[in-house]
């Protein structure tokens, strides 16, 4: 978990990395609850990426983290944010994103 913040907006966030990531790290027999989630989805606040942050530039600020290191597809993220406009909220997820990535196995790869 890492969290992230922007102005009064307030992120926490989750990264897994998909049953196709794993399956290339260690082969192993997939249950139909991973296949559901082959690639990489984005959750905010239980709904999906495009309905909680209808803004293409609001969507964009989210995933550039992953973009940035080409790790789109490749992690579930589920994130909860609070506070502020849905602008600062995105600004928020990006950091939180980008932090998360250097714990291990995150998007950013690197041990952490």
């Amino acid at each position: 978990m890492a969290s992230g913040a922007r102005k009064e907006a307030g992120a926490r966030v989750w990264i897994i990395p998909t049953s196709e990531a794993k399956a290339a790290a260690a082969p192993s027999a997939h249950t139909a609850a991973e296949e559901e989630y082959a690639f990489g989805r984005v959750v905010v606040n239980a709904k999906s990426l495009p309905d909680y942050f209808p803004a293409a530039a609001h969507r964009e600020a989210v995933v550039r983290p992953m973009s940035l290191v080409s790790a789109l597809g490749a992690f579930n993220v589920f994130a909860i944010v609070k506070g502020s406009g849905v602008a600062a909220q995105a600004d928020a997820v990006a950091p939180a994103l980008a932090r998360g990535g250097g714990r291990g196995g995150g998007v950013g790869g690197g041990g952490g």
